[in-house]
């Protein structure tokens, strides 16, 4: 009983901190949203420290064309 009875408390703090998750997100503006997604922060006056190699080029940084990469739409060559 005692085990039932924890079981059903911690699935109670988890749906209370998914609802806190969930009130706490709908306060955000689009941009922040967007901030948090591509960032993991969204803190005012936060810049993100970007390490380069020299080696990247813009196309590597370009979300779109990340997209349009993995999607396959990007490069129609078939490599074998």
């Amino acid at each position: 009983m005692a085990a039932l009875k924890k079981q059903i408390e911690n699935e109670l703090k988890d749906r209370d901190d998914v609802s806190k998750t969930a009130n706490l997100l709908s306060q955000l503006s689009l941009q922040q949203l967007n901030e948090l997604e591509w960032t993991s922060n969204v803190n005012p006056g936060h810049t993100k420290k970007q390490i380069t190699t020299g080696e990247e080029n813009e196309c590597e940084q370009d979300p779109l064309h990340i997209i349009a990469t993995h999607s396959g739409v990007y490069n129609n060559e078939k490599l074998v």
